[in-house]
């Protein structure tokens, strides 16, 4: 009878040690980011400048801190850098071919070290009539949308507290069309 508690006590306890272990582990996972295949190098102090003369703080707090985020790829049309009504389909009265919305916030950041950099680190002075990619985030009563075109180097952005725009480098391009082509 004392053996078959012992063995008992034994088997119980070596089932206990393996759940501690596999929630150790379960919890240094959910602790540890995530890897990606998408990293952006950092600003230099002169890129850093560039990036807060095209994309004041003003207009970078509000797209980090926004609820909602999307990402777009339009038909070409001559619209756009206005603030009007959302409409349905449409954005910057563009049709919308894809469409993505951003709730995972690493991927999010991605999008902003992508964005900021491409800002910061792009020296290009082309003019752009035909975007087709595009941001538009929300927080609260605020919108920020920005169209951006990989071809042309170049961005313009409007929001409810004002404008802005300049160059950008394509550095993020690979990183839209991922998110634009998953469902």
């Amino acid at each position: 009878m004392r053996l078959l508690i012992f063995i008992f006590v034994a088997v119980l306890a070596g089932a206990c040690s393996r759940i501690a272990v596999q929630s150790e582990q379960s919890n240094e996972s959910m602790q540890k980011p995530q890897s990606t295949p998408f990293a952006f190098p950092t600003l230099t102090k002169p890129d850093s400048e560039q990036l807060d003369e095209r994309f004041p703080k003003k207009f970078r707090d509000l797209l980090e801190q926004s609820d909602q985020i999307e990402l777009f790829e339009t038909k070409l049309c001559l619209n756009g850098w206005s603030l009007g009504p959302i409409e349905p389909n449409k954005f910057q009265g563009c049709d919308i071919v894809k469409r993505a919305r951003l709730t995972d916030s690493l991927i999010r950041h991605q999008l902003f070290d992508g964005v900021f950099y491409a800002i910061g680190s792009e020296n290009n002075e082309l003019a752009c009539t035909s975007p087709i990619h595009g941001i538009r985030a929300i927080k609260g009563k605020d919108r920020l949308e920005m169209l951006i075109c990989f071809h042309c180097h170049n961005f313009r952005g409007i929001s409810t507290i004002g404008r802005f725009g300049g160059s950008f480098s394509s550095a993020p391009k690979e990183l839209f069309e991922k998110l634009l082509s998953e469902p």
